[in-house]
């Protein structure tokens, strides 16, 4: 497949998530929890949603790859002492940070007639696959078939505006986080000349975040019974 072929492939991508994120915004069932603790209203949604991204994100970039998926997500070699630190810290930094919003999200009362553990084990088992497929996606295909193409600093600047477009049916604070958050997740790939930082570091950015209402979640209904 040729360059403008690729590129078109990534723009269906990302468009048909656009597209399928905005329906879920509109149903109430794009986020697990928003802001104000109310889960999500229709969970049928949100776990198609995840299986959707993992399909247009993953398996679709993959077939139309020419690259070797082990070398694309591990790199070629070991990371130096310098940037395995950075990755480190970064996963601290993130992890705190993330716990500290989270607890900030106080679970409503009218949740509790709302799906129970059977529910969250699948979610999380989607959300895991969801978020490994994401970053591959734009911290890995995109991002470096950009460099490519356009160069460094066009390709980061690329990725990091899909990644604030798709978040645009969040909160805003959510959105412009995007900004820092997908910089750093760029340079340390870029840097290790592979995905796998982005994958560590916005799972423990999404489980840190999500792990703690959902267990808050599970709590209040086991009272109620």
């Amino acid at each position: 497949m040729n360059n403008s072929n690729r590129l078109l492939a990534y723009a269906l991508c990302f468009t048909t998530m656009f597209i399928l994120n905005w329906i879920c915004k509109q149903n109430k069932s794009n986020r697990l929890f928003n802001p104000e603790g109310i889960l999500s209203i229709n969970g049928v949604y949100l776990v198609a949603l995840h299986f959707a991204g993992f399909f247009w994100f993953a398996l679709v970039p993959i077939a139309l790859s020419k690259y070797s998926l082990k070398t694309f997500l591990l790199g070629s070699g070991y990371p130096n002492f310098f940037w395995s630190l950075s990755v480190v810290l970064l996963l601290l930094i993130i992890v705190i940070t993330s716990s500290r919003e989270s607890s900030k999200i106080h679970i409503k009362q009218e949740n509790i007639h709302m799906p129970s553990n059977k529910f969250f084990s699948y979610y999380f088992t989607v959300r895991i696959l969801f978020l490994c497929a994401y970053e591959l996606f734009f911290r890995g295909f995109l991002l470096f078939d950009c460099i490519k193409w356009f160069g460094i600093l066009p390709a980061i600047m690329l990725s990091t505006s899909l990644t604030i477009l798709i978040h645009v049916f969040t909160n805003k604070k959510e959105m412009w986080g995007c900004v820092p958050f997908g910089i750093i997740l760029c340079s340390c790939c870029i840097a290790l000349n592979a995905v796998w930082p982005a994958i560590v570091l916005h799972l423990a950015l999404s489980m840190a975040y999500e792990i703690p209402p959902a267990y808050q979640f599970i709590n209040q209904l086991k009272l109620s019974k």
